[in-house]
């Protein structure tokens, strides 16, 4: 039987509309909590796995009409050379941007994305084929403003911003095409990714009075 959110997709009528829950696999549920006893954050992202198990909790739990890949929007910088650590407090980078920093300092690597199709590939095994598996991104000037987190940062957020006004000229290569905006074109898992609905969301777009200026190169 064809899922709800499928349906929905179509256009077709259904006779309600599909449920999900952002952070549908984190902190509400207690079976995922009973996990994170064992497991760090970091461990439960990089072991398929875990990560399927994570993912499909909430088909279990809640009964949900969609599983959401357990990530993090982090994972591109980490492609793009910044080393992200995962702390109880929050994701904190060990060596994040700054004010000198310059486009040479980031270099997108695909291949440090691997073991997130590596994921996607164990929940299609795992899970039923009648439940769609949801992606998802952060938004380009969301992922930008945590570039700029250190360990014990509390001004990272000015930093960035500061930055983005000061260099609005050159920002767009250096942070966004440099690995920040890549599409399913540019990516080797395709065929893992056509599978996928994407949604992009600028969490923190607010933070900035008017970045319209951003979506022109």
């Amino acid at each position: 039987m064809e899922s709800l959110l499928i349906k929905t997709l179509k256009g077709e009528k259904t006779e309600r509309p599909p449920i999900w829950f952002m952070r549908q696999a984190g902190r509400i549920l207690p079976n995922y909590m009973k996990l994170k006893e064992s497991y760090s954050f970091h461990e439960l992202m990089n072991d398929k796995k875990l990560a399927s198990k994570v993912t499909l909790l909430p088909i279990q739990d809640l009964s949900v009409d969609a599983a959401i890949l357990f990530s993090d929007i982090l994972v591109i910088p980490h492609a793009m050379g910044l080393n992200v650590e995962f702390q109880k407090t929050g994701p904190i980078f060990k060596n994040p941007l700054d004010m000198e920093s310059k486009s040479q300092d980031l270099e997108f690597d695909p291949s440090k994305l691997n073991y997130i199709y590596n994921n996607i590939k164990q929940v299609k095994i795992d899970k039923d084929n009648n439940i769609p598996l949801i992606g998802f991104c952060g938004g380009p000037l969301t992922v930008f403003l945590f570039m700029f987190k250190s360990e014990g940062s509390k001004d990272h957020m000015k930093k960035a911003i500061r930055f983005l006004y000061e260099n609005y000229k050159e920002i767009y290569d250096f942070g966004f095409a440099n690995g920040g905006d890549q599409n399913n074109n540019s990516i080797p898992e395709v065929p893992v990714c056509q599978e996928l609905g994407i949604q992009l969301i600028d969490g923190l777009g607010d933070k900035i009075q008017s970045s319209s200026w951003l979506l022109n190169k």
